[in-house]
């Protein structure tokens, strides 16, 4: 790839696959990163940064992947996370001197990317903005302790050399809240997830139909419990579905435990359509697919996006796709998809009969969905990263 370059030593900050809250579209996103950027890259040098003391995910890299693990302290206290984090790491990269580092998760609570003297080399990537937006919905009742560190984090990003943004929207907003320059922020899109394709295995679907006792026909939501994820507008909408267009659907979620789920099955029974909203609960990675494979549509209602790697998701197992209008689905899923507005109940409901009433409508949308996924490709995104890391090491 990199053939006639000056060759660069890039570090790369994989310490968030250590971690055990990590989001998991940012797992996916360093993981398929780092996998594509060792195939692709055999001439530059990768220092990838880790946690000592603490398991490295394995890495079956091929040979001509040029790399060097370095190990950041461990951190020994949760409130001084940031400032000793702060310390270790500009005591390894003044050892090692790379010509760029690159911080694929800046909003890991407990790890820091502000490193002085050297943030002119510093290249962060930003897949959402949703904790500044809606901070309510991560900082309340236990987890309030972290929204000052959330926002000293949030208030460094302009300390950065360059900042990827994974799309149009995030950009937008990054300079809009924080009225940085046009030109300190580049849109690359991420890729899809390998692990959601299409499942042609009718007996595997039907097993998964079985074992959780799925409806024949039902929406699919795929998680996500804070207010800005919409899942009550949602099932508001299916009481006016039922009452009003009297089209007979049944809504599965996944994913949530006790406590997030608690308030929502009291609105489903307010609502009286508990019957009608299948709550399964975690079920394991290799089983999500399925799910996707098996629903009559995703439906994704939430007010706000970052990356909308569900979206892809639905659209690689052939899986019609309705979402909010919002400016992320519109940029990435584009006429792949059936929109309504976030915040008028009646559109749900309309566009969610308009959808289900129609084979045809479900079959163009399949078909459209597939295609508009292979855009979003790993490779690409590599390549691009890759070409950025070569203009900003040169600066």
């Amino acid at each position: 790839m990199t053939k006639g370059w000056d060759l660069m030593r890039i570090a790369l900050d994989i310490r968030p696959l250590q971690l055990p809250d990590t989001e998991e579209s940012i797992r996916v996103y360093i993981n398929n990163f780092l996998h594509n950027l060792s195939l692709m890259d055999g001439e530059n040098e990768y220092l990838l940064l880790v946690t000592q003391d603490k398991e490295i995910p394995a890495r079956d890299f091929p040979p001509q992947f040029r790399h060097t693990y370095l190990e950041i302290p461990a951190l020994p206290h949760p409130t001084l996370n940031i400032l000793f984090d702060k310390l270790n790491m500009e005591k390894v990269i003044e050892k090692h001197n790379p010509d760029l580092i690159h911080f694929p998760d800046p909003f890991s609570l407990n790890l820091n990317f502000d490193v002085g003297r050297f943030n002119s080399k510093t290249l962060l990537t930003i897949h959402t903005l949703a904790p500044h937006l809606y901070p309510d919905d991560f900082f309340s009742g236990k987890k309030g302790f972290q929204k000052p560190v959330y926002q000293t984090l949030f208030k460094n990003i302009p300390k950065a050399g360059h900042i990827i943004a994974l799309n149009q929207s995030i950009k937008k907003d990054l300079l809009r809240i924080l009225n940085l320059p046009e030109d300190k922020i580049s849109v690359i899109y991420g890729g899809y997830n390998p692990d959601f394709t299409i499942n042609d295995d009718l007996e595997l679907l039907k097993n998964i139909r079985r074992k959780y006792n799925l409806p024949q026909r039902f929406i699919l939501y795929p998680g996500g419990f804070q207010s800005h994820r919409n899942l009550k507008a949602l099932m508001e909408a299916l009481v006016i579905l039922k009452i009003e267009y009297l089209t007979a659907i049944e809504l599965v979620v996944i994913g949530g435990g006790e406590e997030s789920l608690k308030p929502i099955k009291e609105r489903a029974e307010e609502l009286h359509i508990e019957k009608e909203v299948h709550f399964v609960g975690s079920v394991s990675e290799n089983e999500i697919p399925l799910f996707y494979n098996t629903a009559t549509a995703l439906v994704i209602p939430a007010k706000y996006q970052g990356f909308p790697l569900l979206l892809l998701s639905g659209f690689s197992c052939g899986v019609p796709v309705i979402c909010s209008n919002i400016a992320s689905f519109m940029e990435i899923g584009k006429d792949a998809v059936q929109s309504f507005d976030p915040h008028n109940i009646d559109n749900i409901a309309e566009v969610l009969n308009d959808v289900l009433s129609s084979e045809e409508i479900r079959q163009e949308m399949r078909m459209k969905g597939m295609e508009r996924v292979r855009v979003f490709h790993w490779e690409r995104c590599v390549a691009e990263t890759v070409s950025l890391y070569k203009v900003l090491s040169r600066r």
